[in-house]
């Protein structure tokens, strides 16, 4: 079963995303559910491990996050490479990749590979298949490059279960495996 590590989006910063004025023909837009920051993704383990796995991200310390979205973008970022994914973009935070560095740490102790590549804060909204003309991205991302949107707190970070076929055919299927308060 693969898992993965995030912040949830609040409930209210869940709506305000959904009710972005912008559409991307023949791309299906992310479910209001699913929204998340990720932190670790690709963690592919048997019950027990994720058990203790549990146990040990229990013991992580933070204190809640203020997070800003700063504008609308794709990956990847280079511009000789076609679009994939089309997101909003997080303001980096020390906090935040703080937490990020120990969630990975933690990872590392019970046998799960290092995150290696950089760490670019964001909410996916579209996974845009091949047959989405990148013109049609590039004009979205320069129509609506700035969002306005308030900052928001995030307080807790989950480890989700991801079923790759039935996400594919059902929609929002995350999991919520279990969850972890941020408080100090």
């Amino acid at each position: 079963m693969a898992h993965f590590i995030a912040l949830p989006i609040p409930l209210e910063i869940r709506k305000f995303i959904q009710k972005l004025p912008f559409k991307i023909e023949g791309a299906k837009r992310e479910v209001c559910e699913d929204l998340h920051i990720t932190l670790k993704h690709s963690i592919k383990a048997d019950k027990p491990l994720i058990n203790k796995l549990i146990c040990s991200l229990k013991e992580i310390k933070s204190e809640p996050l203020s997070l800003e979205v700063t504008r609308l973008q794709t990956f990847p970022h280079q511009p000789t490479n076609r679009p994939q994914i089309l997101h909003l973009a997080i303001k980096e935070d020390p906090k935040l990749i703080l937490l990020r560095d120990r969630i990975d740490q933690t990872c590392i102790k019970h046998g799960f590979a290092p995150n290696i590549e950089p760490f670019f804060p964001h909410i996916t909204l579209y996974r845009l298949p091949k047959r989405v003309s990148a013109e049609a991205i590039e004009d979205v991302c320069k129509i609506h490059h700035s969002v306005n949107m308030p900052p928001f707190t995030a307080n807790r970070f989950c480890l989700y279960d991801s079923p790759p076929i039935m996400r594919a055919i059902l929609g929002p299927n995350y999991k919520t495996i279990a969850d972890f308060e941020l408080n100090i």
